[in-house]
């Protein structure tokens, strides 16, 4: 291990060194870097002595943590993946609500406005999404075939196998394969 470093570090091609006095909690999982920002998701709730849920963001011109708002929570409240799509971070993991609003297992936060919100129908209840990719504005899940189970848009539920896919300028979600 690296000295005087807790859970993150930072490298600048010789040294590495602490991200403040890093991280208090279990792991980091997710990193994600937008402009200036790192934003950084796993099981913790503390960073650099600042309280939070999960998820933290590190300014790095400043050297600075802030929390996300309330952050998320239930479950597990693990955070697995982070991505940006524009000024939008969407948010995979094992919660149920994230800055105070239901949302199984994925949200968006507006790094604009620091409002959190669900995706338009949402995933299954319990839904854990481990991994997200974004090409254009098509953000992509994954998890688990017992965790990611199904989708609603406009009432009508959607039976998927751990995979599927949320397009974010209709706000639906689909699945990746057609049987």
């Amino acid at each position: 291990s690296v000295a005087n470093t807790t859970y993150i570090c930072k490298y600048n091609g010789s040294t590495i060194s602490a991200l403040g006095t890093g991280i208090t909690g279990t792991v980091v999982y997710a990193l994600c870097a937008y402009g200036n920002t790192l934003y950084i998701g796993g099981k913790f709730t503390a960073a650099s002595g600042i309280s939070v849920n999960n998820i933290v963001a590190y300014n790095t011109l400043l050297n600075t943590f802030s929390a996300l708002g309330t952050g998320v929570t239930g479950n597990s409240g693990n955070v697995w993946a982070i991505v940006a799509i524009g000024t939008d971070l969407y948010i995979g993991g094992s919660f149920t609500t994230a800055g105070g609003v239901a949302a199984d297992g994925i949200c968006k936060y507006n790094t604009l406005t620091g409002v959190y919100s669900a995706l338009s129908g949402g995933l299954n209840a319990n839904s854990k999404v481990n991994r997200l990719c974004a090409i254009g504005s098509m953000l992509f899940l994954g998890g688990s075939a017992s965790n990611l189970t199904s989708f609603t848009n406009s009432g009508t539920t959607t039976t998927i196998s751990g995979i599927c896919k949320y397009n974010t300028l209709t706000n639906t979600f689909s699945p990746l394969f057609h049987n």
